[in-house]
């Protein structure tokens, strides 16, 4: 009896387990499918994960900033603001992400993005503490835009 009941308990927790991780993949695939077609829109996208139920995605197109607020895999907010200019997103090159090692944090918040530089998709997700970005200066004009826009548009905050 006392194995029954160990196996019928052990059950219960694999299946809860399995239920909670398929939730989570689910919620995953819909906010991928909101961050990609918001690039195939506008050939970039950013995002910050802050946590597994909210994050922040924006693009740019005609001088302006479109932000998405994500909860639950769920558009709670759109809103576009004007930029001066955003031709600085094809400063990017891929050495200069080391710039932000200082940074890293494994369990911080994920600031990824998906641009076109020349006819090379460039995509990265770093784990980042988002209000280091923001207080550093580097040698790489595309850093210090992406940080003073998360600043200047308080994308770090949720």
């Amino acid at each position: 009896m006392k194995n029954i009941n160990c196996f019928f308990l052990f059950s219960i927790v694999i299946l809860s387990n399995c239920a909670v991780h398929n939730n989570l993949a689910n919620k995953n695939y819909t906010d991928s499918r909101i961050f990609n077609r918001i690039y195939q829109e506008n050939n970039n996208a950013f995002y910050i994960s802050h946590t597994k139920n909210h994050n922040t995605i924006w693009t740019y197109k005609n001088s302006k900033i479109d932000i998405y607020k994500l909860k639950n895999s769920h558009i709670l907010q759109k809103y576009s603001l004007p930029v001066q200019d955003y031709r600085w997103i094809s400063d990017y090159k891929k050495s200069q992400k080391f710039d932000v090692d200082k940074c890293a944090e494994l369990d911080g918040s994920i600031i990824g993005f998906k641009i076109i530089i020349g006819n090379q998709l460039v995509v990265e997700n770093l784990a980042m503490n988002i209000d280091c970005i923001g207080n550093n200066v580097y040698e790489s004009n595309f850093l210090n835009q992406l940080s003073k826009t998360i600043k200047q548009f308080e994308l770090g905050k949720f």
